[in-house]
């Protein structure tokens, strides 16, 4: 992968191929996991109806990522608090008003399964600095 990450060719396939190669792997694997699951039973629905799978992919906003971007999905069953579905979600670029970090989406996840923490992780110093709130689940995330 990290030849991949400076852009360059792996036995003949084009960096931004082999990316999307990887990523859609991931992604088969991760659909294969769930239905199992959902053909599995458990209680009156099926496993999955009491899964919750993050996947967070290990491609930042570019190469020696900043982590100002990571694309995450969540796949979840019936019995599981959920985060808005089919939705693309954006928030504020960094150091500006709204602003959420991945602390902020751990805590969103912990508060949404009973665990209310105030902040999962260290706070960001540089967003301290300007006065912006890091702390609680990011308000309508999950149901």
């Amino acid at each position: 992968m990290h030849n991949v990450g400076h852009g360059r060719t792996v036995d003949n396939v084009p960096a931004s191929e082999a990316r999307s190669i990887i990523n859609m792997q991931h992604l088969k694997i991760i659909s294969n996991m769930i239905e199992k699951l959902k053909q599995t039973p458990e209680g009156s629905g099926s496993m999955f109806d009491n899964t919750f799978i993050l996947y967070i992919t290990d491609s930042g906003e570019k190469h020696h990522s900043e982590g100002l971007e990571f694309p995450a999905v969540i796949f979840s069953g019936n019995n599981i608090p959920s985060a808005k579905k089919g939705m693309y979600v954006r928030y504020p670029y960094y150091l500006r008003e709204g602003h959420k970090t991945l602390g902020n989406f751990y805590t969103s996840i912990l508060n949404a399964f009973g665990n209310p923490i105030e902040h999962y992780g260290d706070l960001d110093i540089n967003l301290q600095s300007v006065k912006l709130d890091q702390r609680g689940p990011i308000k309508g995330l999950f149901s």
